[in-house]
């Protein structure tokens, strides 16, 4: 700052009393003999809220003001938002710090207030497959609740789980493991479902309940048609390529993947 009879006072980087305390000692040298001075702060720089917030913006900055706050005035938290992980940036430095959504925190001016997600991917063989929110506590199981539960050809006894900045691979666990679900993880529900070919009354894929016999395949397609040949019953195993020919019996237990076609009879 500019001021009469001291000249140029470096204003940037100290407290407001400890720049009252220069002011007065240059006066004090060779100017006023008990100066006094008063100076307060008109207009602070800015603080920016970024994130899972309502209006993600600039935000005024006023004396005292804390983390709470500062996210009020950017409308509140959405129903995605990581309460327990919010990130500040203070003006200047390149770290940030990572605090929880509790009260006291102090914001200076020019910081930057970040709120990231906290949700889960779902996909696979849910009823709503999406995103998201993650409630304290949340397990594999009651995450898969969230997404209304499986589809009628889902794999019930396993899931794959990808944790947020892990590799590209996907772990297999247990469905009722009790792992917590993490931000950003992904949860993928595999399905367990075989093939029917040929000539059944209804073609398509099925669930692959357990014990499921060759026997019973062409029952649960609506039985065969009549130009279908029991005798030459063909089945291609799940990453397989050749087809193998099999007879219809309780002896030979369907696995999800599988194919099954049944011929069409000649004559």
């Amino acid at each position: 700052m500019s001021l009469p009879l001291i000249g140029e006072v470096r204003a940037a980087g100290v407290s407001l009393r400890t720049f009252q305390r220069q002011l007065e000692a240059k006066l004090r040298n060779g100017y006023l003999v008990d100066p006094r001075v008063s100076a307060e702060i008109m207009n602070f720089r800015p603080f920016y809220v970024l994130g899972e917030v309502r209006t993600p913006g600039e935000y005024p900055y006023t004396a005292g003001l804390t983390l709470l706050n500062g996210v009020a005035q950017a409308g509140g938290f959405t129903v995605h938002a990581n309460i327990n992980d919010i990130a500040i940036k203070r003006e200047g430095t390149e770290n940030e710090l990572r605090v929880m959504a509790q009260a006291g925190i102090p914001i200076a001016p020019g910081d930057t207030i970040r709120v990231e997600k906290a949700t889960v991917y779902i996909i696979g063989e849910v009823k709503r497959p999406s995103e998201y929110p993650i409630p304290a506590g949340l397990t594999i199981l009651t995450a898969i609740a969230q997404a209304e539960g499986f589809t009628q050809l889902a794999d019930v006894s396993r899931v794959y789980l990808k944790r947020r900045g892990s590799s590209s691979i996907e772990a297999e666990t247990l469905t009722n493991s009790g792992d917590f679900v993490r931000p950003g993880d992904t949860i993928r529900v595999p399905k367990a479902s075989f093939f029917v070919l040929g000539e059944v009354m209804r073609p398509g894929e099925y669930p692959a309940p357990n014990e499921l016999t060759i026997n019973n395949v062409a029952a649960l397609a609506g039985g065969f048609t009549f130009r279908a040949d029991t005798s030459r019953v063909y089945i291609r195993r799940s990453g397989e390529t050749a087809e193998t020919r099999v007879r219809v019996s309780n002896d030979l237990v369907v696995r999800k993947g599988d194919t099954i076609r049944i011929a069409q009879r000649f004559f």
